[in-house]
Parts: structure tokens; sequence; C-alpha cells
């Protein structure tokens, strides 16, 4: 089954396909080159890698910042965390914990 690419989803793909381009003009393709590792969305990579402040300094040279994905991560480092406290002191309240 072919999947045809209309309206948004074109536009879409096409931005990401742009910065995929633009990504290898940076300097992060030195890092991807150097972990050996073919990343799908190199585009990510180089946004994990942006603080906000440069993102704010330097907007024509970023593409977004990292705020998303440190919120994510905290995210996974709660749940985790709270899996493990719950499990180890299961007859604990939640004020011990």
């Amino acid at each position: 089954m072919k999947v045809e690419w209309t309206g948004a989803w074109s536009a879409a793909r096409s931005k990401a396909e742009s910065r995929m381009q633009n990504v290898a003009d940076q300097p992060i393709q030195s890092l991807i080159d150097r972990l050996g590792h073919e990343f799908t969305r190199p585009e990510l990579l180089a946004q994990a890698l942006t603080h906000k402040s440069f993102r704010n300094e330097q907007p024509s040279q970023a593409n977004g910042d990292n705020e998303r994905f440190e919120f994510l991560g905290d995210a996974v480092l709660d749940l985790a965390l709270s899996e493990l406290l719950m499990n180890r002191f299961s007859s604990d309240q939640e004020g011990s914990l």
C-alpha cells in the first residue's frame, strides 16, 4: 500500500527533510560521525543539544531548544523513581515516600 503525502503532512515532511539537510551543515555532524550512529531524525539530536539561551541569541541558527525534552525526561525519571519507591516501601504512607 502506497502512502500519499498530502496537505499538512506533505508540508511537515518537507520541513523535516529541510531540517535534516541543515543538520548536515552544522557542527553537530561531527558528533554524529564520531558516535557512529545513523539517527533517523538528526534534527532532534540538534534540538536536544540546543540550550534556550543559544536559541534566543541565535534564532536563525537554532530550530528549537531542549526545553520540551527536559520536561519529558523529568517526567520519565519521576515515573521510574515513583515506581521504585512504591515497590520498595509498599507499606509506607505518601509523606514518608
